[in-house]
């Protein structure tokens, strides 16, 4: 931890804007991705299991079969009957009904103290996440939602010019194959276009940008590729964690 020399190379190496620490910064932005990524898809799922533990059926189900002393308070009789208390009236046990009903409201209350747990920590996550990527945001909140704005629209027209593209595309394949007409030249982006606007969209502070499709009009060296421009970083408009929050605000 005191080591001088190491922090001496490897402070500030992932924001440095030397070439030999690219592969490094590069690195982080993957990272970072994956990680927003990775929480989102897993939200739905954890919200499932809290509401879940809160409402404690599943959990009584679950502790009964792996007979926990502490359940029981370490009485051998009840913790031999364990089994029987989520179905007290389709299976006899030979304890008294106020007893089970006295380890199932224990096994419940365990419950519900894990799904508010779930649900504290998925909370406190979500709001430091998104605290976290609105303190270092390239952008002020009115770009950025001019950004989010721009985006869908962006989209939503790309979707309609694709379809009108492909329809005339498609018209013309179909015309001369039945008609037999000349075959006309029909012109469509190439191969590395596509993949040029279809990369992950990063945001570059030494221009304004709004997403690939805007990079790939504007930037004069279309063979180039445009991922590999200096001054990098996330764009905060495509992060799935500030489209849920932001949604939650409006």
């Amino acid at each position: 931890m005191l080591n001088f020399p190491l922090w001496k190379h490897m402070t500030g190496c992932c924001n440095s804007e030397k070439p030999r620490h690219h592969v490094c910064r590069r690195w982080v932005l993957f990272f970072r991705v994956f990680w927003q990524m990775t929480f989102v898809s897993a939200l739905a799922p954890l919200i499932w299991i809290a509401l879940a533990l809160l409402n404690g059926t599943f959990y009584v189900c679950i502790v009964s079969g792996l007979k926990l002393e502490h359940v029981c308070d370490h009485k051998e009789k009840c913790i031999k009957e364990l089994p029987h208390i989520p179905c007290p009236k389709l299976i006899t046990s030979n304890l008294s009904r106020a007893e089970i009903t006295q380890v199932a409201s224990f096994m419940r209350a365990e419950s519900q103290i894990l799904g508010w747990t779930v649900l504290g920590c998925v909370l406190i996550v979500v709001v430091l996440s998104t605290c976290i990527r609105r303190c270092i945001s390239p952008v002020s909140y009115l770009q950025l939602k001019f950004w989010k704005m721009y985006i869908e629209r962006e989209q939503e027209l790309f979707d309609v010019k694709c379809k009108e593209h492909a329809t005339k595309l498609a018209e013309r394949n179909i015309s001369i194959f039945f008609d037999h007409t000349k075959v006309e030249q029909f012109e469509t982006p190439k191969n590395n276009d596509w993949n040029q606007i279809s990369s992950a969209y990063i945001f570059n502070k030494k221009t304004q940008f709004y997403s690939m499709l805007h990079r790939f009009v504007e930037y004069p060296d279309r063979k180039k590729s445009l991922i590999s421009l200096e001054g990098d970083m996330v764009s905060p408009a495509e992060m799935p964690m500030v489209d849920m929050i932001d949604g939650f605000e409006s």
